[in-house]
């Protein structure tokens, strides 16, 4: 009975851990929240780096990533990554943003994050991310 225009919803890929979401826009905060969770993961939301930090800091041992933006006011997502780094060398961070041609992102990737995703992102692109940079992180230890 799958018509074209009943196309199956593509599915969430399934994962677990915690992830640390930081957005200062609380529609992309909520909307990432809302695949990560429904994907299986434990998820902590920020609304700036201060507050990531802070998050960090305390529970650095048990997150698996950190999905970080790179534009937020007070404290970029740039300063913020290098503050975590010196909590965390190997911190894993999905890097997203929704200007394109921002330099700070290949300087970002060649500084040592692990991936970024472009808003807007589709919730299936969102989970099969995330699931590929927790997943081949964990197969490194």
């Amino acid at each position: 009975m799958n018509t074209e225009t009943e196309k199956p919803l593509q599915q969430f890929i399934k994962g677990e851990g915690l992830v640390l979401v930081v957005d200062d826009e609380p529609i992309m905060r909520k909307i990432a929240v809302k695949v990560l969770k429904s994907s299986g993961y434990d998820v902590i939301a920020a609304e700036n780096g201060f507050k990531a930090l802070e998050i960090f800091e305390k529970n650095h041992t048990d997150i698996k990533l950190v999905l970080l933006d790179l534009l937020m006011p007070k404290k970029s997502g740039k300063e913020t990554y290098f503050e975590m780094k010196q909590i965390q060398p190997d911190v894993n961070v999905l890097l997203v943003s929704g200007a394109k041609r921002d330099p700070r992102i290949k300087e970002l990737l060649k500084s040592g994050v692990n991936g970024y995703i472009e808003k807007p992102y589709t919730f299936f692109r969102l989970s099969r991310v995330v699931h590929k940079l927790i997943y081949k992180k964990d197969k490194k230890a």
